[in-house]
């Protein structure tokens, strides 16, 4: 090998190649090329790109320190379609957390009622929880309705 930085530039875009196609972009279960979740697994995909392009460029006498994923591209249809994944994961997160928050406060607001020596029958109780749960999770304001 006559020029090591030349050589380096040249074998890096395969062994990224390589190693980024054995990872997912995301994963909640194991390492992705993403990473960010503050775990040791976050540095899973720099350690093996690491270790390929050391083996790559070993003989020409480079030595590989750190290699560490600092920027993704994507053709814009699969952007897209990560971006649309993404986007459905957190509005999942946070109905999980609307409704973790109405089913709480529907309890506190029943224990409150009988704490107060108020007497709820189970009809009661269960037309105040579905009335609470239907105000709190719903996507509109609260709508008056009267029984006919």
């Amino acid at each position: 090998v006559n020029d090591a930085t030349k050589y380096l530039h040249e074998q890096s875009p395969m062994v990224l190649r390589r190693v980024c196609g054995k990872f997912p972009y995301e994963s909640s279960s194991g390492p992705s090329l993403r990473g960010g979740r503050g775990s040791m697994e976050d540095h899973v995909v720099g350690n093996e790109l690491r270790k390929e392009l050391q083996t790559v460029v070993h003989d020409a006498g480079i030595e590989v320190i750190k290699c560490d994923l600092t920027d993704l591209s994507y053709a814009p249809e699969i952007a897209a379609a990560m971006l649309q994944k993404q986007q459905a994961e957190a509005m999942i997160e946070a109905r999980e957390l609307v409704v973790q928050s109405a089913v709480d406060i529907s309890s506190a607001a029943i224990r409150r009622m009988r704490e107060k020596g108020h007497q709820l029958t189970p009809q009661g109780e269960e037309r105040i929880i579905g009335n609470l749960l239907t105000v709190i999770c719903g996507d509109r304001g609260v709508q008056t309705t009267l029984p006919v």
